[in-house]
């Protein structure tokens, strides 16, 4: 139950904004009295704390990952899978965190995800560096370009995936779509 009530107060606080949405709203989005949200969190803020909680757990996870001892391609694609199947399994909660480091609710909500956002590019300078020192990826490109590059790539495809349902992705596999993914950040989309 608990995943569904973040997952659907996720979805409210990007719809609404934080400050218009109410527990109320929340619990009438779920189909339960005011009182079985209120078992389940204190108030509104608890609740969002407890959804930035969630996935700055995972992602913590997410970077953790990246410095395993293992292949370049094979690390950058499971972490690729890892976003993928979180934007299938919880998309509001993914998609409030991506605007919490965006920015969007700088004036509504503080919560401060700057240390888990350095770990996470000290993870990636580390992992893309490897990779630079062993001839993988192009040294003459600056480390924080690269990994600017790589996050931004896939955050975007993520978000288009989300915001474009038209361009269909739900009946590709995981697999396949990170695939994809990583074959053109490893090598772009010309066929030279």
């Amino acid at each position: 139950m608990k995943d569904k009530i973040k997952e659907t107060a996720a979805k409210l606080f990007q719809d609404k904004g934080y400050h218009k949405t109410s527990m109320r709203e929340i619990a009438e989005a779920l189909g339960v009295t005011k009182a079985a949200l209120y078992y389940h969190y204190s108030n509104k803020e608890d609740l969002f704390i407890s959804i930035i909680n969630d996935m700055t757990e995972t992602m913590d996870a997410f970077f953790e990952h990246l410095d395993a001892d293992r292949p370049y391609d094979d690390i950058l694609n499971d972490w690729i899978v890892a976003m993928i199947m979180q934007r299938r399994e919880s998309p509001y909660r993914r998609r409030l965190i991506y605007y919490l480091m965006m920015g969007r609710y700088h004036n509504q909500v503080h919560v401060d995800l700057r240390p888990m956002m350095e770990k996470g590019i000290q993870a990636f300078r580390r992992m893309i560096g490897r990779a630079q020192a062993e001839g993988l990826i192009r040294r003459d490109l600056p480390l924080d370009f690269v990994i600017k590059y790589v996050i931004t790539t896939v955050q975007g495809m993520l978000n288009e995936i989300e915001d474009r349902p038209l361009l269909n992705f739900d009946e590709m596999p995981d697999e396949v779509l990170s695939s994809a993914i990583l074959s053109v950040l490893k090598g772009g989309i010309s066929s030279q």
